[in-house]
C-alpha cells in the first residue's frame, strides 16, 4: 500500500513538472531581428581636387546602394550640418553576418531623386549632369553593424566651371557650351555595384546648376555651376577654348555670350585644376545676331550647331550675301542684288574665279581651309561652312521637322519667301529657316529663270570638294532637298554657317 502511494506521488509529480516545461517552451517568444546599425560616413574630395564646392553643406545626400540588398532598397545618408542623418530606404534589410560590397553615390543636385528597380538595378529617377562622387567598399555585417568611411571620388577627366552671378535664381535656365567637354550623369548602379552613366554628344550643352556656398569665403558669391569631361587630348594641355553661354529658356529670345581663350591649361591633372572660375557674363561678348541653334543634330559623335540666319543677313528671311565658293567677299551688297560690289564689275566666271581656289583643291573630298572659308572670315571664332555630310546629317536627322513655308512670318516680321523651317522635335523654340532664294549666275539670280518662277530654289555652298573647279552645294525646293554636286564654283551661292 505505502509502496503504490509513492508511485502515484512520483507520476503525478512528473505529470506536474512535463506540464511545467511544456508551458516555458511554449511561452518563449522566437528572437526578433535587430535593427542593423550604420556606423558610416563619407569624405568630401573638394579640397584635393580644388574644386568649387569643398566640403559637405547642409541638405547633401550620398545614396548607399549593398550588394546583399534587392533594389530598389537602399540607405540614404543626409548631412544636417554635423552630421549623417541615416534612412533605411524600399525596406532595406540585412542580416547579421552577411558580406558584400557597398557603393555610395553622391549627385551634387540629385538630392530629391527617387530610386527604382530596372531589371535588378537601381535606376535613378533623373539624369542630372554634372559632376558626380562615387566610392566602393566591402562591407560585412558583424553585431548587427555595417561600419566604414567612404573616400568619394570625381570621375576621371571631370572639370568644373563657375561664374559669378549673385542675382542668379533657381528658376534660372542657363547652359555652358565648349567643343572639348562633353555632360555626362550618372542613370544606374548595378546589383554588382557597377555605376552606369549616360553620355552626351561631344560639345552638347552643360546644364547650368545654381549654386550658393554655405559658408561663403571673402570674394566669393552665388552663381551657375556646369560640369562635363574634358577630352583628354586637352587634360594637362595648352588649348584653345570657345565657350557659349545661353540664358533663358526659349532658345530664339534666349541671351547668348561668346567667350575666347587661346593656348590655356585649364585642367592640370586629377588632384589640381580641377575647377575654373571663367568671368562674370558682363566680361563676355553678347551675340544679339548670328546665334547658334542646338536642333539636337550630332554629327561623328559631336554636337552640330546652325546659324540662325545666313552670312551677311540680319534675319532668319534675309538671303544675305551671296559668294563664289572659295571666295570671302560678297559678289553684292545686300540693298541691291544685282548690283556688284565695287571692282567685281562683270561678276564672276569660270574664267576669272580666283586661279588660287581652283588650283588649292585638285581632287574631291577636300574641305576648304578656314583662310578661304566664307563663314569664318565674316563671323570668326568657330563659325564656319557646313561639309556635305553635315547638311546630309541635317536632313536625314530623326530630332527635327522640315516644313515647306511659302510665305514664311515670324513675329513683326511679314516676308513672301518660301524656304523650310527647320525644327527640333524636342523642343519647339529650336528652330531655323532656310530661305529658298537662289544663286546667282553672272548678274542673274536664278529664281528669275522662267522654269524657277513657280518653282524656287535655294542653293547653299558647302565646304566640301567635288573635283578641281567643282564642289558640293545643299540645295532645297519645295518637295525636295539635298547635295550635289555643282559644277559653277564661279556662282553666287548662300552661306549657312555652323560650329561645334
Amino acid at each position: 500500500m505505502r509502496k503504490s502511494f509513492i508511485f502515484i506521488i512520483l507520476a503525478i509529480a512528473t505529470m506536474v513538472s512535463c506540464e511545467k516545461r511544456s508551458i516555458e517552451l511554449d511561452s518563449e517568444d522566437p528572437q526578433e531581428p535587430k535593427e542593423i546599425v550604420f556606423n558610416l560616413d563619407a569624405k568630401h574630395p573638394g579640397t584635393a581636387t580644388r574644386a568649387v564646392k569643398t566640403g559637405w553643406e547642409t541638405g547633401d545626400v550620398v545614396f548607399v546602394f549593398f550588394s546583399g540588398a534587392s533594389a530598389p532598397a537602399y540607405l540614404e545618408m543626409k548631412w544636417d550640418g554635423t552630421k549623417w542623418v541615416k534612412t533605411t530606404k524600399n525596406s532595406l534589410a540585412l542580416s547579421n553576418g552577411q558580406t558584400g560590397t557597398m557603393t555610395a553615390v553622391y549627385l551634387p543636385f540629385g538630392s530629391g531623386a527617387t530610386i527604382s528597380n530596372d531589371n535588378g538595378s537601381y535606376k535613378f529617377s533623373t539624369i542630372y549632369y554634372s559632376y558626380y562622387l562615387t566610392a566602393e567598399l566591402p562591407y560585412t555585417v558583424k553585431d548587427n553593424t555595417v561600419s566604414g568611411c567612404f573616400g568619394m571620388k570625381i570621375p576621371e577627366g571631370f572639370i568644373q566651371f563657375f561664374i559669378d552671378q549673385d542675382g542668379a535664381a533657381e528658376s534660372d535656365v542657363v547652359e555652358l557650351r565648349e567643343p572639348k567637354l562633353t555632360p555626362v550623369g550618372v542613370v544606374s548602379v548595378d546589383s554588382d555595384g557597377t555605376v552606369n552613366t549616360a553620355e552626351l554628344a561631344h560639345g552638347a550643352p552643360l546644364p547650368g546648376y545654381v549654386y550658393d556656398k554655405e559658408d561663403k569665403a571673402s570674394g566669393e558669391c552665388k552663381g551657375y555651376l556646369f560640369s562635363g569631361i574634358l577630352e583628354e587630348d586637352a587634360r594637362g594641355a595648352s588649348s584653345d577654348y570657345h565657350f557659349t553661354f545661353v540664358k533663358g529658356s526659349s532658345a530664339r529670345s534666349a541671351q547668348y555670350y561668346f567667350k575666347s581663350y587661346s593656348g590655356k591649361t585649364l585642367y592640370r591633372g586629377e588632384s589640381e585644376g580641377r575647377a575654373v572660375k571663367l568671368p562674370a557674363i558682363g566680361n563676355w561678348t553678347q551675340v544679339t545676331n548670328h546665334k547658334p541653334m542646338d536642333l539636337g543634330v550630332d554629327v561623328n559623335g559631336r554636337r552640330l550647331y546652325w546659324c540662325d540666319t545666313n552670312v551677311g543677313a540680319d534675319h532668319e528671311y534675309e538671303s544675305g550675301d551671296f559668294f563664289a565658293w572659295g571666295e570671302i567677299e560678297p559678289h553684292y551688297t545686300t540693298l541691291d542684288p544685282l548690283v556688284w560690289k565695287t571692282g567685281m564689275e562683270g561678276g564672276y566666271t569660270s574664267a576669272n574665279h580666283s586661279s588660287v581656289i581652283t588650283s588649292k583643291y585638285t581632287s574631291g573630298g577636300l574641305t576648304i581651309d578656314l583662310s578661304d572659308d566664307a563663314a569664318n572670315a565674316n563671323l570668326g571664332g568657330i563659325w564656319r561652312m557646313p561639309t556635305a555630310s553635315e547638311c546630309e546629317a541635317l536632313i536625314s536627322s530623326g530630332n527635327v521637322t522640315w516644313t515647306w513655308v511659302k510665305n514664311f512670318q515670324y513675329g513683326a516680321f511679314d516676308y513672301a519667301g518660301p524656304g523650310f523651317r527647320v525644327i527640333s522635335k524636342t523642343d519647339s523654340y529650336k528652330w531655323i529657316f532656310i530661305p529658298a532664294s537662289g544663286a546667282l549666275d553672272g548678274t542673274t539670280n536664278i529664281n528669275t529663270w522662267s522654269w524657277f518662277q513657280s518653282d524656287p530654289v535655294g542653293i547653299y555652298w558647302t565646304a566640301t570638294t567635288f573635283s578641281k573647279g567643282h564642289d558640293y552645294d545643299f540645295f532645297i525646293r519645295e518637295g525636295n532637298k539635298g547635295t550635289t554636286f555643282n559644277d559653277d564654283n564661279y556662282m553666287g551661292a548662300m552661306i549657312r554657317p555652323v560650329m561645334n
